[in-house]
């Protein structure tokens, strides 16, 4: 093994390489566009096994071992040495390319020295024989709670699967009751909206009823006009009457679309308590599933509520109720 000065000594060859990569080694403002790009993965290969050092039992390393390490890092060193004090007044070009190709030689005998190493000293740093050791006895002591526990296990595992039955059947509940909820709110909010634009769709149109009837007040109050002023007044009531009437339709329309998704998640929160009373009172999963699935197509289906147009007056099918029959009955 190793000893203490052998030790001290590739420490300190390490730490100088090391204080190379405080600065750029691969390009610097006084450098200019010269750069030692074509060094950069040498550069990386080299500070990977320096760290890699530093942080490893070196102490388990044979003699021969730590002086070719010891070695190589010194060869190394004067190169990135070179490149920290590279300058560009003589022979720039020239000078990087010579650094470039002595550092790949020396990074190539560095790694080759050290990297057959790393292993070993990782699994001494890992101390792995004592962990092996900790895990096959946590092991043991788990087989043996394992077999104890097997007996007890199977003694509670129906009441365990009647816990999860009911803790299934609570959070189905709670879930549709949340949801509900929500419904509820949702249709309030937009029943409220819906009776505003009901009141204003209302304003609209006693004002447009009002100007139709001052127009006509003013027509008869009116002496004898030329035809073009008969033509530019009414021009400007029909633009008039036309704009309080179209802000009256769009109030209404308004009306009507708020009302329409008032209905719809009005019935959605019906259809969810529907789904949890049928759902308590079904004996069977094969009845649950069948109510589960027609509530599911209650509450997502688009039904027509009679406030828009284009509706066909019901989403149910005339095999609906067949199909559920069908799920619910016991195959012969």
């Amino acid at each position: 093994m190793a000893n203490q000065q052998q030790l001290t000594t590739l420490n300190t060859v390490l730490d100088k390489a090391l204080s190379y990569y405080a600065k750029s080694l691969i390009s610097r403002p006084e450098w200019g566009v010269i750069k030692f790009e074509d060094a950069e993965l040498d550069l990386k290969r080299a500070k990977s096994i320096l760290d890699y050092l530093k942080i490893l039992p070196l102490e388990f390393l044979p003699d021969a071992a730590t002086n070719q390490i010891i070695q190589a890092a010194n060869q190394l060193t004067p190169i990135l040495e070179q490149i920290d004090k590279f300058t560009i007044l003589t022979n720039a070009q020239a000078t990087r390319d010579s650094l470039v190709a002595q550092l790949h030689q020396q990074v190539d005998n560095f790694y080759s020295n050290s990297s057959p190493w790393i292993p070993f000293l990782a699994y001494q740093k890992g101390d792995v024989d004592k962990n092996l050791a900790k895990l096959s006895s946590a092991v043991e002591d788990s087989r043996n709670l394992i077999e104890d526990a097997k007996s007890d296990i199977e003694i509670k595992r129906k009441e365990i699967d009647e816990i999860i039955t009911a803790a299934r059947s609570a959070s189905a509940s709670a879930g549709a009751a949340v949801f509900t909820q929500d419904f509820d709110k949702e249709s309030t909010e937009l029943s409220t909206g819906a009776s505003r634009w009901l009141k204003a769709a209302g304003v609209g149109l006693g004002l447009t009823i009002l100007t139709a009837i001052g127009f006509w007040v003013y027509a008869h109050n009116v002496g004898d006009l030329s035809t073009p002023q008969i033509v530019q007044e009414s021009i400007a009531k029909v633009i008039i009457l036309s704009m309080l009437i179209t802000a009256s339709a769009w109030c209404g329309r308004n009306y009507k679309a708020l009302k329409h998704l008032a209905t719809v998640n009005r019935h959605r929160a019906l259809s969810l308590r529907t789904l949890k009373a049928f759902s308590v009172a079904a004996s069977d999963d094969q009845t649950k599933n069948a109510v589960l699935l027609e509530a599911t197509r209650a509450v997502f289906s688009a039904g027509n509520t009679g406030y828009l147009e284009g509706g066909s007056g019901s989403d149910e099918s005339p095999m609906k109720i067949i199909e559920i029959a069908k799920s619910i009955t016991p195959k012969s």
